[in-house]
């Protein structure tokens, strides 16, 4: 079903723009709240994985702090771990992406028409995958830092 203001006169163009804008802006509520909603799950996701690999290693914690390590040494390899969970998950999911919009994308032009919805050409469309292959790298190091520090501050209050 598409949009059309060929029939009618300026109320129906107004309203079919109009229509235009409340889909927009349920689209864009909709992707923050999804957006949103996958963060939480990432960080607590993220914060259980840690946590049990802390528990794992309490031992091993406990004789580094007996033997004078320092806090940051201690922390390094867990927030190494934690980078390294998020880079998997940022390099999957956006490979999921990128190839679903390449099988989809006929589709989504082909329905939209001349309204550009993605670049045309092949170029335009790898610059914006990259770019947002770009703020998940940086979201996701923002959210494996976070949660590696929060986990660790967790089980040191517990014991």
């Amino acid at each position: 079903m598409g949009f059309t203001a060929a029939l009618g006169g300026e109320t129906s163009l107004d309203d079919v723009i109009g229509r235009l804008k409340t889909v927009t802006n349920y689209v864009r509520i909709g992707g923050i709240t999804f957006v949103g909603l996958l963060t939480i799950t990432s960080l607590v996701i993220l914060l259980v994985i840690t946590g049990m690999r802390v528990v794992a290693r309490r031992e091993e914690v406990e004789i580094l702090n007996l033997i004078g390590a320092t806090k940051g040494f201690i922390r390094s390899p867990l927030v190494i771990e934690a980078s390294i969970y998020t880079i998997a998950g940022v390099v999957m999911g956006w490979a999921i992406a990128f190839i679903s919009v390449l099988y989809l994308s006929p589709s989504i032009v082909g329905y939209f028409g001349d309204i550009p919805i993605l670049p045309k050409d092949a170029l335009g469309l790898f610059k914006l995958f990259g770019a947002i292959l770009g703020i998940e790298f940086f979201a996701g190091a923002i959210l494996a830092l976070a949660g590696s520090l929060v986990t660790i501050s967790r089980v040191k209050k517990a014991r």
